[in-house]
């Protein structure tokens, strides 16, 4: 049985100035139609196939990129088209676009991501690579509600990235606080050391850990406790130098961690 190869495309609503053919893992950059695209192909038996697989490994090497440059790539329009094997057809419709584009993409930028898009292809299924899947998710859903000017909602889905990192190393952090504090002058039993274990004790512990600068976590937890739990009209204004140290904090400890868990 012949099989065929596939070529998915997605093409995107705005992306970086980049040299056609330039390669992120193993998708490749295009331009067409005024409009940038991600392309991979795929060998497989159906065209279903080809698509489901092309829009997952696509999907991943965007909300990759995502993580460090702080931007959601929405995605117009897909095409696949069979390039080879039992019956190839292209399809010849037109699709017109405007133009958009953003600022370069910094140099090193697609180095580190394919490292991280490596690391991400060794996670087993288990503990970290759930914390992975989540905290991603989280993070790509602030970029979208940033776009929409929603900056509260944009704001907590960031903060949401650190507070789950933070709490994979919970127990760690807890043995650790609880050593200490055996060393003191004071005996003090398991209620009153719970007492002890704040969110920004936990977020700093995960911030050394994961070599990340710690100095404006005090502030941003406080922010964060400044949120009603109930959905509200008013909400708390929040400074650009607030929101940029929440979203960079977010990005910074979740690419640490995947590239920490590159070690097991």
């Amino acid at each position: 049985m012949v099989e065929n190869t596939y070529l998915v495309k997605a093409y995107l609503e705005v992306y970086h100035p980049t040299d056609i053919g330039t390669r992120i893992g193993d998708c490749e950059v295009g331009f067409e139609n005024s409009r940038y695209f991600l392309s991979k192909t795929i060998s497989c038996d159906s065209r279903e196939e080809a698509e489901e697989r092309g829009k997952r490994r696509i999907g991943q090497v965007l909300s990759t990129l995502s993580l460090y440059t702080g931007v959601s790539y929405r995605i117009d329009h897909f095409s696949v088209d069979q390039i080879s094997g039992n019956e190839p057809h292209l399809h010849t419709s037109e699709l017109l676009f405007e133009r958009m584009t953003l600022l370069p993409l910094r140099n090193g930028v697609v180095t580190r991501v394919e490292k991280t898009l490596r690391i991400l292809g060794t996670l087993q299924d288990g503990k970290p690579a759930e914390i992975v899947e989540r905290a991603i998710n989280y993070f790509l859903r602030g970029c979208r509600l940033e776009e929409k000017e929603w900056r509260s909602e944009s704001f907590l889905n960031f903060y949401k990235v650190t507070e789950l990192l933070a709490q994979a190393y919970r127990k760690e952090f807890s043995q650790a606080f609880s050593d200490r504090l055996k060393n003191t002058l004071f005996e003090l039993n398991e209620k009153e050391i719970q007492t002890l274990v704040t969110q920004t004790r936990i977020i700093r512990f995960m911030c050394k850990q994961l070599d990340v600068s710690d100095d404006r976590v005090p502030q941003i937890v406080k922010l964060r406790a400044t949120f009603s739990a109930h959905a509200t009209i008013d909400e708390p204004a929040i400074s650009n130098d607030d929101f940029n140290i929440c979203k960079i904090l977010a990005s910074n400890s979740l690419i640490n961690y995947i590239e920490k868990h590159n070690q097991h």
